[in-house]
């Protein structure tokens, strides 16, 4: 087998300049974007990266004007988090306005309106699973049928948009990426010379100091951003529900086979179900015991199951009546919005946690790649508070 460290040091010898070809691959990729995006038209293409870009931009230019004070770790991880917050906050209010308005959506139209509207013309299709009926109009359960509002030819500015946008959402991501590659060479120092030439290019250098101020934060502000509108897509009952079913289920497993083991025999309606299960299996003596106590788990967990899928059911019912009120929806997903934004908060805080405790472990230094950032300083730093305070116990 041939060595990577071989090939890579006859590709920098032979001067095939590397990180011009890497910068040609990522810009035909860029192209290739656009084109999916000119396509498709921007109500039909993803806003993420776009929505990304202008959260974590802005969360980076309030960071140049709001200067963290000096010695307050707690204080600069406060002001840091609230600003991160208003940025989110602030992009998915505008990400929903611009989705209710823009977006392609579905609705009930009444049977008789507009009867004889070209589809075609207004940009509205008929449902194409209903296509199979003799005719478009003769298909109307309880006096509507379903359209598809939007999703007419897009104009050539809606194309062009589309193809910015869909490059943008790349873009972002293959930036992200090629800045991280390119630190974690850069920490690598004289390690490895022969992938040190991709920084032997302007453009390569240029990706590397902005990686070096603003990669942490960009990444920390995509956790609170996706999980934030993780949070308003399922809304806060849907979200209650799937968490009490999913740590329901757990506990049922583990409280069904615990019972089984711990309960005496006879002593109470568990205990005589444990008694019997372990009397089938009597003949086989101390195996039998076992199984006869794994049968009664088992029985258990049946018992368990039913509970929770009485209380599933309920649940979602529930969750279709708060669904079907445009207010009560509304004030839900929101709710659940500001939820999961406190969740992507905690979760952003564990990985400087993590980072600080592997820094003063001495590890892995974190300090090389966020001490030009801001809210991942201000997060490192605190966790290195916390950190040192456990550490001092």
């Amino acid at each position: 087998m041939i060595p990577l460290h071989s090939i890579l040091t006859i590709v920098a010898e032979e001067s095939l300049g590397i990180p011009e070809i890497v910068l040609a691959v990522l810009m035909g990729i860029l192209v290739l974007a656009f084109v999916i995006g000119f396509v498709k038209g921007f109500r039909k293409v993803s806003w993420n990266g776009l929505a990304w870009l202008i959260a974590g931009a802005a969360c980076c230019a309030l960071g140049v004007v709001i200067k963290p004070s000096q010695g307050s770790p707690t204080g600069n991880f406060v002001s840091a988090t609230l600003v991160a917050v208003v940025c989110v906050g602030v992009v998915l209010v505008a990400y929903g306005l611009l989705t209710y308005f823009v977006r392609p959506k579905m609705r009930w139209v009444k049977d008789d309106v507009n009867p004889d509207l070209s589809l075609a013309e207004y940009g509205l299709e008929f449902e194409p699973e209903y296509l199979d009926y003799d005719g478009e109009h003769d298909y109307a359960p309880y006096g509507k049928r379903i359209y598809k509002t939007g999703y007419g030819t897009p104009s050539l500015f809606a194309r062009i948009l589309g193809g910015l946008a869909c490059a943008i959402n790349v873009g972002v991501v293959l930036l992200a990426i090629l800045a991280a590659f390119l630190m974690v060479i850069n920490m690598m120092g004289g390690a490895n010379e022969t992938l040190s030439t991709f920084l032997v290019n302007e453009s390569m250098l240029m990706i590397l100091g902005l990686g070096k101020k603003h990669l942490m934060d960009f990444l920390l502000i995509a956790i609170v951003f996706f999980i934030a509108k993780k949070g308003y897509k399922k809304g806060l009952v849907d979200s209650i529900r799937s968490f009490v079913v999913s740590v329901g289920a757990f506990a049922a497993m583990w409280f069904s086979f615990s019972l089984a083991f711990t309960m005496p025999e006879g002593e109470s309606v568990i205990g005589l179900l444990v008694l019997n299960c372990v009397n089938v299996f009597a003949k086989y003596d101390v195996i039998g015991g076992i199984l006869g106590k794994l049968l009664a788990g088992v029985c258990l967990l049946a018992l368990f199951s039913i509970f929770l899928i009485l209380l599933n059911i309920m649940l979602a019912k529930f969750c279709e009546a708060i669904q079907r009120g445009k207010i009560t929806r509304g004030v839900d997903r929101c709710v659940a919005c500001v939820c999961y934004m406190c969740v992507g908060i905690v979760a952003c805080l564990a990985v400087c946690l993590v980072l600080a405790l592997l820094d003063s472990l001495g590890v892995f230094s974190a300090v090389s790649f966020i001490e030009e950032s801001y809210l991942a300083k201000a997060m490192f730093e605190f966790g290195k508070s916390l950190v040192s305070s456990f550490m001092a116990m």
